[in-house]
């Protein structure tokens, strides 16, 4: 998991944005994990069981479910499982944010076990506002999954590819945001080991560097 920033365009969190339609994809995954559940080795076993007994050790703050939230369209999938825009559903506070789905297989065949309980607790403690913020995370019997701010204008890349170039002015505010997420992180021991456009997302206000995968 590598930190990934965010730049002044903050993150939109209003519950009048259209999360978009929801493809089914945390369904088809269980119906996988379900389907291969008789093959799982004894050894796998007593992974998921140690898995599911340090996460429930880490305490969430507060138990959440897939049930609290609406979930809309895919932003992507990778290695460890999908990425959805999602809704609260709250009266109070119905905000918009990202789900990040790990799978538990995933994580254990890859063994990145303790590496993501650790990132996970680092993730909890930072707060600035050019680095994504990890507001919570939960897990069941095949998944861990995080939540976290999204970046509404999406990847700088996708911007400089259409733009060709940015102005002075343009540049040397992202350039500015980017140095203080990464002084902020270098306080605080971590070192981002992929600095790139890709990995650079732009909220409504603010550059934002992702803490994750």
């Amino acid at each position: 998991m590598d930190p990934h920033y965010r730049t002044a365009d903050s993150a939109s969190t209003t519950a009048t944005l259209s999360i978009g339609a929801y493809d089914g994809g945390f369904e088809r995954d269980a119906a996988g994990s379900d389907s291969g559940a008789a093959t799982t080795t004894t050894a796998r076993s007593e992974e998921h069981k140690q898995l599911d007994e340090d996460f429930e050790s880490a305490g969430p703050s507060k138990h959440w479910s897939l049930n609290n939230f609406d979930i809309g369209r895919p932003l992507g999938k990778g290695h460890f499982g999908r990425v959805y825009l999602a809704r609260v559903k709250s009266q109070d506070d119905p905000f918009i944010l990202v789900l990040k789905c790990l799978l538990k297989d995933q994580v254990i065949s890859r063994g990145v076990q303790t590496q993501v309980r650790r990132e996970i607790e680092v993730m909890q403690k930072l707060r600035h506002p050019n680095i994504i913020r990890l507001y919570g995370w939960f897990h069941d019997s095949t998944r861990i999954l995080l939540m976290l701010e999204f970046a509404g204008q999406g990847e700088l890349f996708k911007h400089l590819a259409k733009k060709g170039r940015f102005s002075e002015t343009r540049s040397s505010r992202y350039i500015r945001q980017v140095a203080s997420g990464l002084q902020y992180l270098h306080e605080n021991q971590i070192i981002h080991r992929d600095i790139k456009p890709e990995n650079l997302l732009i909220g409504t206000s603010a550059f934002i560097l992702p803490v994750e995968s």
